[in-house]
């Protein structure tokens, strides 16, 4: 087949080599954009592009005054297009960006006549793969990146042959015993620093991230929507769980649902530090179920451009220093807008967003697969001796919030009495509810193969007293510290979301799975605002992640290497080192190994620049019989039989080869005194 293919190419187009290695970059480059944002286009553009580098190829250098105009009405209409492209993408502008250039790229591929146009396709592979870079959000990027490293060398390497004027195996055969081990080692190392260098959080771009506007229906329902749970299906002896959607995104919350949600990937978070990612709340219980108390009264926020403002810390608490957080949907969502904690402003490809009485923002219309926005976040958490010394609750501030201050009637006695027990003589609301929140953890344990609940029982009290094993989901566990911060008169809320995720070290975001859906604990400290507990355990706190400004990824690194590829990487990693320190120690007689190669290519590359011809495969002999037929031979006779004569010893006998490199040099110098003392004769 590759025969078949090499019939249609030209063996006497000079830069035939130089024009394969091009392809291979545009090849490369543009599938890697495919990758990203599957638009058949994108394949057809690279089949005309080849194509184009085909019709180049034949051509060779001759130049078409109609090839010229087409590519001029092809520049006005791709100019056209891609400024209808931006007004639809003004937020984000990468991908119209990128496909302009592609398009660029197919209509020059058509005008490739020297090697600096060769050299600017060749460039624009390059950058199309960077453009890929900044839109990837998994590991695939990592092949087209290697796949990219070796055609780069390949590229290289004719490139610098045809600069040369030798063939390509002639200029590679110092290297060719040595690349494939440099570029293992390259890559390993570069992974090693890869891992470990910090991220920039790109707080020094202007342009946030956040996907094409959302076209709007002219009537919008700002209710939460989750189609897996239907509102009104009573609970009776239990229900099933969706494993593709968390029942805890929806205007109510039963506690009797049982079942494992998905390992699918539902989300994926750019962020500086791991935190929770908060969906809604609920404020009202009856002993069973959650329900929210006004859960359609609702504000509507309307902006005419870009971003929300969220309003920040109402309390005078922002300290300053922002973050840069951006949710990029991997899964289709229900219409909640999952949040980071204290974000200041929103970009959301929505002109209108709901925001309800707990605090959660709701879109117009569900969250889709491939949908993303960016949110701006006061970094500093609040400090503990701020929640310890908050003051007491106003009389208007106990009104505002009785909500969530209700306890239901289904409380028991033994549960207020426990709660009394544990917080003991707590010196302040705080103090209290990391005891209850201690207690829970310690004492109980987290099981997702546990039956429903009986009917009739109140649930945090069957949970605390009557459970086998004290074992309940998290749902059970942010309950009952809900009610017993009640119980002690602390306004809490119970908060649904997902937990950070985990962290990837290649593509720097968190991996955020269905199954990370999580409940957990607001309490609100006069003065200062809600606060995040959450007593299940084996999970983060999430107020000693709050207080982390900036977090490096050492950490996230250490946990992510307690993986099996983990594991294999960093044994590789090792590995590399140790190879490269040996490496290090056989340098100079490596170097020394490398010397007779380079001088002798050198010695070619004078012989083609005074007109010799040099065919792959010449020997050194074969140079030195067509430079006696030349006729500045006389000048340069002696050196250039005493360099081969060396060459050759050195290269394939004893010699050291130290004498080469000052050789070759005397040759150069002896023929620029012969044409010096030509062009002298002829003015005479």
């Amino acid at each position: 087949m590759a025969r078949s293919l090499f019939r249609f190419l030209d063996p006497t187009d000079p830069l035939l080599a130089l024009r394969l290695a091009s392809a291979a970059s545009l090849t490369v480059g543009m599938l890697a954009l495919y990758s990203v944002n599957p638009n058949g286009w994108y394949l057809v553009g690279l089949a005309l592009c080849l194509a184009g580098c085909w019709f180049s190829h034949r051509e060779k250098g001759k130049s078409s005054r109609w090839v010229k105009v087409g590519l001029a009405v092809g520049m006005v209409y791709l100019l056209w297009r891609f400024l209808q492209e931006l007004v639809l993408n003004l937020q984000d502008t990468r991908l119209p960006l990128a496909e302009l250039l592609l398009w660029l790229q197919v209509l020059n591929a058509y005008d490739l006549p020297r090697r600096h146009n060769l050299r600017i396709a060749q460039m624009v592979g390059a950058i199309l793969l960077v453009a890929t870079a900044t839109l990837s959000r998994d590991m695939g990027f990592g092949g087209f990146l290697l796949a990219y490293a070796v055609v780069g060398l390949w590229w290289g390497q004719q490139d610098m042959a045809s600069e040369l004027g030798v063939s390509a195996p002639i200029a590679s055969k110092a290297a060719r015993r040595h690349w494939r081990g440099a570029l293992g080692a390259v890559v390993l190392l570069g992974m090693v620093l890869f891992l470990v260098v910090p991220r920039s959080e790109g707080g020094f771009i202007k342009q946030l991230p956040v996907s094409a506007m959302l076209s709007l229906p002219s009537h919008l329902d700002p209710r939460v929507r989750n189609p897996a749970y239907p509102v009104g299906k009573g609970s009776g002896d239990g229900k099933k769980v969706n494993p593709q959607a968390y029942y805890g995104f929806a205007e109510e919350l039963d506690l009797n649902y049982r079942g494992r949600l998905s390992d699918s990937i539902a989300l994926k978070v750019r962020s500086p530090r791991r935190q929770y990612w908060r969906g809604m709340a609920y404020d009202r219980y009856d002993g069973k179920t959650w329900r929210m108390f006004e859960p359609n009264y609702v504000s509507t926020m309307s902006i005419g451009s870009l971003p929300f403002e969220l309003g920040g810390d109402r309390y005078g608490h922002d300290s300053g220093s922002t973050g840069i957080v951006t949710f990029f949907v991997e899964k289709d969502q229900t219409n909640l807008v999952l949040m980071p904690e204290r974000a200041r402003y929103l970009y959301f490809p929505s002109s209108i967003l709901f925001r309800d009485l707990n605090g959660a923002l709701r879109s117009p219309l569900p969250l889709e697969s491939e949908l993303y926005y960016t949110a701006v976040v006061d970094l500093a958490g609040y400090k503990t001796e701020w929640l310890k010394n908050a003051r007491l609750l106003s009389l208007r501030e106990e009104q505002v919030l009785k909500p969530y201050l209700e306890v239901p009637e289904s409380l028991t006695p033994r549960t207020k009495e426990l709660v009394r027990q544990v917080a003991g003589d707590a010196p302040d609301p705080y103090t209290a509810l990391k005891r209850l929140e201690g207690y829970l953890r310690t004492n109980y344990r987290y099981n997702l193969d546990i039956p429903p609940f009986p009917e009739g029982v109140d649930t945090v009290d069957y949970f605390l007293f009557e459970q086998p094993g004290g074992e309940a989901y998290c749902e059970h566990f942010a309950t009952s510290l809900t009610l017993m911060g009640r119980v002690l008169g602390i306004p809490t809320r119970l908060v649904t979301g997902y937990l950070p995720g985990n962290y990837n070290p290649f593509t720097g975001l968190y991996e955020v799975k269905t199954s990370d859906a999580h409940a957990w604990v607001e309490a609100f400290f006069p003065g200062v605002g809600w606060a995040a507990f959450d007593p299940t355990p084996g999970n983060s706190d999430p107020m000693a992640l709050s207080q982390q400004e900036t977090q490096l990824p050492w950490r996230e690194l250490l946990g992510w290497l307690k993986g099996g590829l983990g594991v294999a990487i960093a044994l590789g990693a090792v590995a590399t080192l140790l190879g490269g320190l040996v490496w290090l120690l056989r340098r100079p007689k490596r170097q020394l190994e490398l010397a007779p190669t380079q001088a002798y290519r050198r010695f070619v590359a004078i012989a083609v620049r005074e007109g010799i011809t040099v065919r792959e495969g010449d020997t050194p002999g074969e140079v030195l019989s067509r430079l006696r037929q030349a006729p500045f031979w006389e000048a340069i006779a002696s050196e250039a039989e005493a360099f081969v004569r060396a060459y050759e010893a050195a290269r394939f006998g004893d010699g050291d080869g130290s004498t080469l490199e000052g050789q070759v040099e005397a040759i150069a110098t002896r023929l620029r005194d012969h044409h010096k003392r030509s062009s002298t004769s002829i003015r005479v």
